[in-house]
């Protein structure tokens, strides 16, 4: 293709694309409803009053007990994981999200800090999530941002899901890389 002939298709397209903004289409032939474009706050709180339970769609929570199981031989151990504020309670913009901890020692002997935070949006629960695990010298740290109506089911149920498949994989203590790349699609499932 040449110069004049790209040129004359990216104005094309440009134009094209100008167009679909002024018209409110994101994506050929796709007409964005109004209360769809920012659902995060449109159906939050919808989200958030819904009943709480153990089973959210084809997403369950780990009930199988702390991670901390997986390291019984451990001399020095310890566990900070965020956790769900008690039903009904709203929490205010930037409060800390409610922890459990776990283990025989605090974080500050692993000389280790976190915080959490819940954005300003008041109808949104906090839909980031968080995991700490140390066990002698083996360590785990996860970060989990949510987004959606359902981020913070989702956040909630990876920050459970995905260190339990990465510590129980069989390559955990000889391949950690492998073991991790293992597993995401195990907690996926």
């Amino acid at each position: 293709m040449g110069c004049c002939a790209a040129k004359a298709t990216f104005r094309k397209l440009w134009a094209e694309y100008r167009r679909h903004r002024a018209e409110g289409l994101h994506s050929q032939n796709q007409v964005v409803e109004r209360d769809r474009r920012r659902l995060s706050v449109n159906k939050a709180e919808d989200v958030a009053n819904a009943p709480k339970t153990d089973v959210r769609g084809n997403v369950a929570t780990s009930l199988e007990g702390n991670i901390l199981d997986l390291f019984p031989d451990a001399q020095r151990r310890t566990s900070v994981t965020g956790a769900v504020p008690p039903d009904g309670v709203q929490q205010k913009g930037f409060a800390d999200k409610p922890t459990r901890k776990g283990g025989d020692e605090g974080l500050k002997n692993f000389k280790v800090g976190c915080a959490c935070k819940k954005g300003l949006k008041p109808e949104s629960p906090n839909q980031d999530d968080f995991c700490i695990f140390r066990a002698d010298g083996t360590s785990i740290y996860g970060v989990f941002d949510g987004h959606g109506p359902y981020g913070h089911d989702v956040s909630a149920f990876v920050q459970e899901a995905l260190p339990r498949c990465f510590a129980q994989d069989p390559q955990f203590v000889d391949d950690p890389e492998k073991a991790l790349c293992a597993a995401f699609p195990a907690a996926h499932r």
